[in-house]
């Protein structure tokens, strides 16, 4: 666990620049229905019992926990200080959240969770510090507990218009979904994917990997 996912490798210059302003990031996330998406997410991918403990890996600022059921316990961890203060600044009762590199948590420091969580993640980092995401997710959950990517996907069947989108994203690693689930080779997680179509309002698709600790 010492190399740490940072979406350090992705695009951040010129027009993305903007999107270091939380404010304005916030707002494109909404124009693009991330809403709708965390929700699907939450319905079909988190276990429905109360007091569940979530991880938030690359937690933004902080959108995922509009749409959480009541009496979760929600920790987001984000390397973006401005994000992490935006987030903060919400409010939120029962979320708690860092500007720190999500390997340096340990169980000792937080406990174990339930479900780990990474929204857009995978596709702006490379195979390597992916598996190093997938390995600390391993040494923080218990056993039979659920880590959940979500990223953009290259399918065969895309239109133009989804390949003009995602050759524009700032994410520089879209895998095909075999690609995301032959990340979790050789980890202690039993993983499945899903593609998922339509989830945004711009014509992209998406991979879902559920992974259960075993």
């Amino acid at each position: 666990m010492d190399k740490t996912p940072s979406r350090d490798d992705e695009e951040n210059t010129g027009f993305w620049s903007i999107l270091s302003h939380p404010a304005v990031f916030d707002s494109i996330q909404r124009l693009m229905g991330n809403r709708s998406l965390f929700e699907t997410i939450v319905r079909d991918y988190m276990p429905k019992r109360s007091g569940i403990r979530i991880l938030d890996i690359g937690c933004g600022t902080g959108s995922l926990v509009s749409v959480l059921p009541e009496g979760v316990d929600h920790v987001g961890f984000d390397i973006s200080p401005r994000y992490i203060a935006y987030a903060a600044a919400r409010r939120h009762p029962r979320s708690r959240f860092f500007v720190e590199r999500v390997s340096e948590i340990s169980p000792e420091r937080l406990g174990r969770f339930d479900v780990v969580m990474a929204f857009g993640i995978l596709h702006h980092i490379g195979d390597d510090e992916a598996r190093s995401l997938i390995d600390t997710a391993a040494a923080l959950l218990g056993k039979g507990g659920r880590l959940v990517t979500v990223d953009a996907a290259r399918v065969d069947d895309q239109s133009a218009l989804a390949r003009f989108f995602m050759d524009r994203d700032r994410g520089r690693h879209i895998r095909t979904p075999a690609e995301y689930l032959g990340l979790f080779s050789d980890r202690p997680f039993s993983a499945e994917g899903k593609v998922l179509r339509g989830a945004l309002r711009i014509p992209m698709a998406h991979c879902v990997v559920r992974a259960d600790r075993l």
